[in-house]
């Protein structure tokens, strides 16, 4: 007897055409996977686990709205679903609809607390939004229940180099890297705490790495941003942001200081010759800061970053 149906010659079951499909959406095989999951569904229309792989292809094919009808579908079929609360929130959170993406994922959470998944993408739109204190403590419990989560750690890491955590961002960007040294991802993570902690000759090397591994990552506009800061001519703009930015006030207080010095100069009876090259050099300094990165535009146009 052949259950799936296979090898007799039948029609496959709903777990053999599962198999297939997961294999395929493993491997990426986007489009064979989609034509597989039609021939399913046409013949287990109401398969709670086909549906919810037919919401795991829509969401890796960035198609959120399909996404979520492929979810709702699923919950329709099984209402205690954690699994297409799952992808419910992540279709609704890719439509920017994040209260709705809150409440969906939030049912999920209801019916099972320690679903890392859920706890994942719930911190993932947290973080989205811009609540980055409830964030990290949210991807810190779903990583107390699966330490080796190389998503949650890169999350974890993106989060603290936002707050300006970045030695502890650097070691969970490591945390991911080793449980995937070929990510991408987790190169760019790496390398946005390295940029943040004052290394952007290093940032530049990790990102020179994440597209070998990814050549489509990130697009031009984030390339850019990060290669017109880390050429040469790009560094004192840089090191002028990554002072200014721990300033009080940032660049209002930066600003201010000099107009400190200039007139601290003038009072203390500075010779007038030395007061001007420090106030010609402050000068140039912000001519320079104002045309800077529209000349690093023009420069990286004729020299793309390699």
């Amino acid at each position: 007897m052949h259950p799936s149906g296979d090898a007799a010659g039948g029609p496959l079951s709903a777990h053999a055409h599962w198999q297939r499909v997961h294999r395929l959406l493993g491997a990426r095989r986007l489009d064979l996977a989609e034509t597989a999951l039609r021939e399913a569904l046409a013949a287990h229309p109401r398969d709670h686990a086909l549906l919810i792989q037919l919401a795991r292809l829509h969401h890796l094919a960035d198609r959120h709205e399909l996404s979520e009808q492929a979810a709702r579908e699923a919950l329709s079929v099984d209402p205690q679903s954690t699994s297409a609360h799952f992808f419910l929130g992540l279709a609704l959170t890719g439509s920017g609809r994040h209260h709705e993406a809150e409440a969906a994922l939030l049912d999920g959470l209801r019916i099972d607390p320690d679903d890392d998944s859920l706890l994942y993408a719930y911190a993932s739109l947290l973080h989205r939004v811009g609540h980055l204190d409830k964030a990290e403590r949210v991807v810190r419990r779903a990583l107390a229940l699966d330490p080796e989560d190389e998503d949650a750690h890169r999350l974890l890491s993106v989060i603290l180099t936002e707050r300006s955590r970045t030695v502890e961002a650097g070691q969970a960007a490591h945390r991911a890297l080793k449980g995937d040294p070929e990510s991408a991802a987790s190169h760019v993570a790496l390398m946005l705490a390295k940029f943040r902690a004052g290394h952007p000759l290093q940032a530049r090397r990790l990102l020179r790495e994440a597209l070998r591994l990814d050549p489509e990552l990130g697009g031009e506009d984030f390339k850019d941003r990060i290669d017109m800061l880390t050429r040469v001519a790009g560094l004192p703009l840089y090191w002028w942001s990554f002072v200014v930015l721990k300033l009080p006030g940032q660049q209002f207080a930066a600003w201010f200081l000099v107009v400190v010095v200039i007139q601290g100069c003038s009072i203390a009876g500075v010779d007038p010759i030395i007061s001007l090259v420090v106030a010609s050099s402050l000068l140039l300094f912000a001519v320079y800061t104002w045309v800077a990165l529209p000349l690093l535009r023009r420069w990286i146009r004729w020299f793309p970053f390699r």
